[in-house]
């Protein structure tokens, strides 16, 4: 629930900073800068609108995923049919929170866009605040993947064969699935 809260907030955001930008920048806004500041291209400053698009896009393919169920999810092992309801609260968790960080990276993105624009260049600071802002935006989502990739693997495969060991999954707080077998 958090997870969805967050993704709309930051949608609102992102949206919201793209609108002031085509509201209150010229018709052409720098887009691509060298790392000593200067503008290397300009676009049209509708060009504001894609990422908040593709965070639209993300939180839809996100709901659609949660909504459809863990078989439309490409992971790199075969869930067996009897488990597949103990790993669907982690699938939807999963989903929520991977479409949360893309939305709060593309707000982040968005508003180094909007600013470095109306700056005219890339300031002095924003040069590695910008490559770090897209580089932990990017880790974190792929160590999110991964790692709710772990806990659906150890919660439909692990616990499906009686190993030995506690497993458990934490969704929002509550425990998922647990086994404690010995």
């Amino acid at each position: 629930m958090v997870a969805r809260v967050v993704a709309a907030a930051a949608m609102l955001v992102t949206w919201g900073i793209a609108l002031y930008g085509i509201a209150t920048l010229p018709s052409k806004i720098p887009t691509s800068f060298s790392f000593s500041g200067h503008v290397e291209e300009y676009s049209a400053k509708y060009t504001l609108l894609i990422l908040p698009l593709a965070g639209l896009a993300a939180i839809v393919m996100m709901w659609w995923t949660a909504r459809r169920g863990i078989y439309s999810v490409n992971l790199p092992f075969t869930i067996p049919a009897d488990r597949v309801e103990a790993v669907r609260p982690l699938s939807a968790s999963a989903a929520a929170t991977i479409s949360a960080e893309l939305c709060v990276g593309f707000a982040a993105i968005e508003a180094l866009l909007v600013g470095s624009a109306a700056a005219g260049s890339l300031l002095p600071a924003f040069i590695w605040t910008d490559a770090w802002t897209i580089a932990v935006f990017m880790v974190a989502t792929i160590g999110t993947a991964t790692g709710y990739s772990i806990a659906i693997y150890r919660v439909a495969i692990h616990e499906g064969r009686n190993c030995e060991g506690r497993r458990s999954a934490i969704v929002d707080g509550q425990v998922v699935a647990m086994s404690w077998n010995r």
